[in-house]
């Protein structure tokens, strides 16, 4: 994973970001990772999730007394590749810095796709046990039926005769 910092208003401006976070981002240098995502927290999170992110990270933010926020979300690393990662973040009021964002970002892609993976085949025994549900039940319905007709066939004979047997 990658640890970075950025301001929390304005430009969301990026102060720092280690060479893990650069590797994460498939960028050789410092000048190289700042263009890519020009050089702003929003330029890391992928368009699509950025809405989504910042609204969650204010939220646990204020909700939080340690200031701490945790959000997963997609980047687009140099080159187009998408991946998923984990955010674990902080909050912090200083003095000299202003108010910044301390960041651990971790790569959690393999695990979103095992979740994913394991949620599709979770969705699909769940499928196939309807579909059993269902076929018992069209089978109960049957043999509810069938006991049903041979009800109404012996009270109907059962007018004309004293003794009526069943037999299978």
């Amino acid at each position: 994973g990658g640890f970075f910092v950025y301001r929390a208003s304005g430009g969301q401006e990026i102060i720092y970001a280690n060479r893990a976070m650069l590797r994460l981002f498939n960028c050789e240098s410092m000048d190289e990772f700042r263009e890519w995502t020009g050089n702003s927290f929003c330029g890391i999170v992928h368009p699509d999730d950025l809405e989504m992110v910042e609204k969650s990270i204010q939220e646990q933010i204020a909700g939080s007394r340690y200031d701490m926020d945790f959000v997963e979300y997609r980047i687009i690393q140099q080159g187009g590749e998408i991946r998923w990662v984990e955010d674990y973040g902080h909050f912090v009021h200083s003095d000299s810095a202003g108010d910044v964002f301390y960041v651990f970002l971790i790569d959690a892609t393999e695990k979103w796709l095992r979740r994913k993976a394991e949620e599709a085949a979770v969705r699909q025994k769940e499928q196939s046990w309807q579909n059993q549900l269902e076929s018992y039940d069209r089978a109960l319905r049957n043999i509810n039926e069938e006991h049903l007709f041979h009800l109404e066939m012996i009270e109907g004979l059962s007018i004309d005769y004293d003794s009526i047997f069943y037999a299978d």
